[in-house]
C-alpha cells in the first residue's frame, strides 16, 4: 500500500534508524488529501482550472489538492485557499469520487475551509469507505473508535478497520492490534474478579481470543515493516500463553500468504 512506499522511501532517504524510526510512526498520523504528490502551483492551476470548470472529476480533485497543499503564509491566504480547496473538492465529491469524499471528510475534521463538524466528516468519509477507498475506511474506523462525531462503537471500527487492514493498509492493521489488546483488559479484570482463568470457554469469543488477535494484528502489521507495529507486538508477547502464541503467530503467517 501507499504507506509501506511512503516508509521504504524515507528509510531509504535516511539510514540513520533514530530519524527512519520517528518518521516512521508519523506516517500513521493522517497527512490529508494530496499530500502524496505536489503539483506545481501555478502550472497546475493554469491546466487545470479549465478542465475543472468544464466538470471534469479528476481536475476538480487534483485542483482542489494544489490550493490545499498551497495554502500560502498568512491566515487570509490560508482561509482564502481553502475555502477554495473545499469548493474544488466539494464538486468532485458530489460527483462521486471516493478522493473528493474523504478529502470533504478531511476538512470537516480538520475545520478547513469550511465550519469543522465531526457528524459531516463522518458522513462523508463513510461515502468514501463504502466505495472502497482504504484512508477513508481508515479514517470512518478511528472516528468510531475514539466517539468522535460518532457513537464510540468498537464493532464498527472494527468493521473498517478490517475493510481498510484487508487493502493492505498497515496503520489500520496495527489499530486492530490496539482494539483487540483493549478488550484483554476486561480480561484481566475477569480474571481478578471472578473464577475465570484464561482459556476458559466464555460466551463471548471476541474477548476470549483477544490476545491472539491482537498480536497476530501486530505481526500482520510488522511483516509491512511499520516499527510502531514492532514495539506493540514485542510488549505484548510475554502475556500471552505458550499455546496463544503460537496459535496467533500461525494465524498471522496464514493472513499475509493469503493477503499478500
Amino acid at each position: 500500500g501507499v504507506m509501506g512506499d511512503q516508509y521504504r522511501e524515507s528509510v531509504q532517504e535516511d539510514t540513520s534508524s533514530s530519524v527512519a524510526i520517528s518518521k516512521e510512526e508519523d506516517s500513521c498520523k493522517i497527512k490529508g488529501p494530496g499530500a502524496a504528490g505536489r503539483a506545481e502551483h501555478d502550472t497546475a492551476l493554469k491546466e487545470l482550472r479549465p478542465l475543472a470548470e468544464k466538470g471534469d472529476v479528476k481536475a476538480q480533485y487534483l485542483l482542489g489538492t494544489t490550493y490545499y497543499q498551497n495554502p500560502g503564509a498568512t491566515i487570509d491566504d490560508m482561509r482564502l485557499n481553502y475555502q477554495e480547496a473545499a469548493h474544488w473538492f466539494r464538486k468532485s465529491a458530489e460527483q462521486g469520487s471516493a478522493e473528493g469524499q474523504a478529502a470533504m471528510g478531511w476538512l470537516y475534521e480538520k475545520g478547513h475551509g469550511v465550519s469543522p463538524d465531526m457528524l459531516e466528516a463522518s458522513r462523508w468519509y463513510r461515502r468514501a469507505a463504502k466505495q472502497g477507498l482504504a484512508e477513508a475506511q481508515y479514517n470512518l474506523a478511528l472516528l468510531y473508535h475514539h466517539g468522535r462525531g460518532v457513537m464510540q462503537y468498537d464493532d464498527l471500527a472494527e468493521k473498517w478497520y478490517l475493510k481498510a487492514a484487508e487493502q493492505g493498509h498497515v496503520c489500520a492493521q496495527n489499530n486492530l492490534g490496539g482494539l483487540y489488546e483493549s478488550r484483554t483488559v476486561l480480561l484481566e479484570l475477569m480474571i481478578k474478579t471472578t473464577t475465570y482463568r484464561r482459556g476458559d470457554p466464555l460466551k463471548d469469543k471476541k474477548l476470549e481470543r483477544a490476545y491472539i488477535e491482537a498480536y497476530k494484528w501486530y505481526a500482520i502489521a510488522t511483516s509491512n515493516n511499520l516499527r510502531l507495529a514492532t514495539k506493540n507486538r514485542d510488549r505484548l508477547e510475554p502475556r500471552l500463553t505458550r499455546a496463544e502464541l503460537s496459535e496467533a503467530k500461525k494465524l498471522a503467517r496464514e493472513w499475509i500468504e493469503k493477503h499478500q
